[in-house]
């Protein structure tokens, strides 16, 4: 090693050795650089894709419920039409005022329940569309121009 820096001068070091390293250095700090632009381009599309899968969840989770209503809805309908269709309740032997007040009931629940799936239909077309309108204009995939 004593060797090595009795034999080293200025001059030399100045012309084998030190535009190497200064590139190297340079090369080091242009690689640091792009690393860091790439890894800050990465992390804003993660977030971006994280915040449009959760506008994704609460759409469907709103989606989801409303279709539960319509399809709940949808039976109890049938149930009361089909009470309406069955005449055993108009041929029995209960008063009169049992039979009107049972009609006036099953004539209120068809009324609620027709209300009811037409309120669940809407609310999961509205939920759709305000998804859609908001993965499309606000929360939209940003890509570097430059």
């Amino acid at each position: 090693a004593g060797n090595l820096w009795k034999n080293a001068s200025a001059d030399d070091m100045m012309q084998n050795w030190l535009p190497g390293l200064l590139t190297e250095q340079r090369s080091a700090k242009v690689d640091q650089r792009f690393q860091r632009r790439y890894y800050e381009i990465d992390l804003r599309l993660q977030r971006e894709g994280l915040h449009r899968e959760d506008i994704r969840d609460l759409m469907e989770l709103t989606v989801g419920r409303m279709d539960i209503f319509h399809v709940v809805g949808t039976l109890l309908l049938s149930f009361c039409v089909t009470w309406f269709t069955d005449s055993n309740i108009l041929q029995s032997t209960l008063p009169g005022w049992f039979v009107t007040l049972f009609l006036i009931s099953n004539f209120t629940a068809v009324g609620y329940l027709l209300f009811s799936v037409w309120l669940a239909m809407h609310a999961s077309i509205a939920a759709q569309s305000v998804g859609v309108r908001l993965l499309t204009g606000y929360a939209r995939l940003s890509i570097p121009s430059h």
